[in-house]
């Protein structure tokens, strides 16, 4: 079975909220830094896609225990996790670490940083 985790953000322009616990507040996108946010965990078997969990973000939570949380509805079933994908909003050093811990093969995208990065992802690194 192979597994897909996402994070979604949807930005929020409206009032102040009397309860921010709707809110989840992250790096600037879209002109905010407050979101609707929620998590979401799926399983390919077969080339079906079905859901596992959703989960709500509120302000506060990291994307290393959003993760976890969602790592952990992995350990309860009865079937082999062949590989993990995440979305980009997943690549941290902790949930790096996690993943590492759970022995999962995993694919996540990453961000290319700066001239020299570039310059090296696309020409290669001299031994």
């Amino acid at each position: 079975m192979e597994v897909v985790a996402d994070l979604h953000l949807r930005p929020y322009y409206g009032e102040e909220y009397d309860s921010k616990e709707e809110l989840y507040e992250s790096l600037a996108k879209a002109g905010t830094t407050t979101f609707h946010g929620y998590a979401t965990l799926y399983a390919r078997v077969r080339n079906k896609r079905y859901t596992l969990a959703v989960r709500r973000l509120t302000d506060g939570d990291t994307v290393s225990s959003i993760l976890a949380e969602l790592l952990g509805v992995l350990e309860g079933l009865d079937r082999e996790v062949k590989a993990v994908y995440l979305d980009r909003e997943f690549y941290d050093t902790y949930c790096l670490t996690l993943l590492a811990a759970h022995n999962y093969a995993f694919v996540m995208p990453i961000v290319k940083w700066g001239e020299k990065i570039q310059t090296e992802l696309s020409e290669g690194w001299v031994a």
